[in-house]
């Protein structure tokens, strides 16, 4: 056997040598019948809480978790949930002898006590020392002493802010009835209607359902990058005068006011840090201003360019009068069938009339448009409602619109328009008046 081989063999042997004095005790395989070092289950867990480094308290309450400690604040559901997956399925490498040094093992004192509490009953995980050569990491359970895998520790010693909710608010922005928001001075301001959103603020007019839904989500659930130290101010985070702030109304008239102010210091270039704070969080938090896309949106983007409120799908009757004359009705077992005429010609499709007329869009304002004579006059009803649709002449810019209960008329999307019109002509005829 060659030199080099023996050596090898000595440090290897050397190395074995030197974990059995340091755990004193004859390592044993015995183990849980299930493997695990734990027999709770994680959904069971009401309450968790790390004594020892970095103090924490997590309470469950309902489908939600709460930071208690160090900080009350809302916490990351499912990244506690997903600590609780990985920690009752904890499994050891192997068990330390009961003769090996406490002291030795990290555990006289532990590091940390994690308590995982069910309500009825609690079991506790100590967390030691890093085992020599990076073999694992020293845990006790029930009792028992375990060599766990060394990605243990990152998980058991994480830091509180990585239990806190990620998200700048706790806001559920299916709660929020109004919105403002200013820059120095106000930029948009909406409020919820039992029709759907309304615009106040730059101008008064329906809202674009998605685009402010789309404007909610992006502030409320904007990510969380970090949480300030205690040493960073309002004042030094440019909160006191804040870039942009913004308020919600919730149901039930609580307010929310979410500030952002200036950029973070040494922070990566591309992911445009700056400070931000919500009335319902503690602390200044640190957002990407990528993630806030509307910041460079126009408050055009808002206005909608719908004109019927209800869809197709709420409806029961659609009729048309003017230039040309239709109803169509619904019901449940048929569907959409023509009511005028009685019978419709070869090659019409009520259903396709219907989704055609329900489908117009408009293409942008008018100011001062909708002078002469009505074109069409198309009714939209369904189980409580009743909305009016008058199409007016059609000019340089294309025909325009106005819907019942809107400020000024608007210009017709001219595809949907087309479509719509072709649609017409084929279950009724030619326009009245149309020469031939």
């Amino acid at each position: 056997m060659k030199r080099g081989t023996w050596v090898l063999l000595v440090i290897v042997a050397a190395l074995a040598a030197f974990i059995f004095l340091w755990e004193r005790g004859r390592p044993t395989t015995q183990d849980r019948e299930s493997g695990r070092l734990l027999s709770l289950k994680a959904e069971k867990v009401v309450r968790l809480s790390r004594t020892g480094d970095s103090p924490v308290v997590l309470v469950k309450r309902g489908e939600t978790w709460d930071l208690e400690k160090p900080v009350a604040d809302k916490a990351d559901r499912y990244g506690v949930e997903g600590f609780l997956d990985q920690v009752s399925a904890m499994t050891g490498l192997r068990a330390v002898g009961a003769g090996t040094s406490e002291a030795d093992l990290g555990l006289k004192p532990p590091r940390a006590v994690w308590s995982l509490e069910t309500g009825g009953d609690a079991e506790k995980v100590e967390v030691g020392a890093q085992a020599p050569l990076k073999e694992g990491l020293y845990v006790r359970a029930d009792g028992k002493v375990w060599v766990v895998p060394s990605d243990m520790e990152g998980l058991l010693m994480r830091p509180v802010d990585e239990f806190r909710l990620k998200d700048l608010t706790a806001v559920p922005t299916a709660d929020v009835e109004a919105f403002s928001w200013s820059a120095k001075a106000p930029v948009l301001a909406a409020e919820k209607s039992p029709a759907g959103w309304n615009v106040t603020i730059p101008f008064r007019d329906w809202g674009a359902e998605s685009a402010i839904q789309t404007f909610l989500d992006d502030l409320c659930l904007c990510p969380v990058f970090g949480f300030s130290k205690p040493e960073v101010t309002e004042g030094s985070a440019g909160l006191e005068d804040p870039v942009a702030s913004f308020e919600l109304t919730l149901k039930g008239g609580r307010k929310v006011r979410v500030a952002l102010g200036g950029p973070v210091p040494g922070a990566d270039p591309g992911k445009d840090l700056v400070y931000a704070s919500s009335s319902d969080r503690p602390g200044i938090m640190e957002v990407s201003r990528n993630s806030l896309r509307f910041l460079k949106s126009s408050p055009e983007n808002y206005r909608s360019d719908a004109l019927f409120r209800h869809s197709l799908y709420e409806a029961d009757s659609v009729a048309v009068e003017g230039a040309y004359t239709v109803k169509l009705v619904r019901d449940e077992k048929t569907g959409w069938r023509f009511d005028t005429p009685k019978k419709a010609p070869a090659g019409a499709d009520a259903s396709v009339l219907a989704a055609g007329l329900t489908a117009l869009r408009a293409g942008g304002l008018t100011p001062g448009a909708g002078a002469g004579p009505d074109y069409l006059k198309i009714v939209l009803k369904g189980a409580g409602f009743s909305e009016t649709l008058v199409i007016g002449p059609e000019g340089k810019g294309g025909r325009v619109a106005k819907p019942q209960g809107r400020e000024g008329w608007l210009v017709l999307d001219a595809d949907p328009w087309h479509r719509a019109e072709a649609a017409l002509r084929l279950a009724a005829g030619p326009p009245k008046g149309e020469k031939p």
